[in-house]
């Protein structure tokens, strides 16, 4: 029989048991941090969308005119290219087009 093995497994088995009262402890704090780090993102982005919004209305009031698109968002996803003879509005962050079912122009009459 092999004596060098019995203290290894009594050993990897104390290891093992240690983990496991451990884990729940850092599991916890890794959630809770990530739970920081999440909420932190979600706020700084929201800040940063509100500022960007602000920064767009103050270029539209200071426009002369500005042109209104209606957009037909019913459109379904193809990955063809469209048809031609309809003009399109690209969907940037969702890699898409849609169709513009109407043009205006509008003239800021404040200026």
């Amino acid at each position: 029989m092999n004596c060098g093995l019995i203290p290894s497994i009594i050993f990897a088995g104390l290891c093992l048991n240690t983990l496991a009262e451990e884990a729940p402890k850092e599991v916890g704090a890794t959630m809770e941090a990530r739970g920081k780090a999440s909420s932190a993102y979600w706020d700084q982005k929201r800040i940063a969308q509100r500022e960007y919004r602000k920064r767009i209305s103050e270029l539209i009031l200071k426009a002369d005119k500005i042109e209104v698109f209606l957009l037909d968002f019913s459109m379904p996803e193809t990955e063809e290219s469209p048809v031609t003879g309809i003009e399109t509005f690209p969907m940037v962050p969702y890699q898409t087009e849609t169709r513009i079912i109407k043009k205006k122009w509008r003239f800021n009459r404040l200026i």
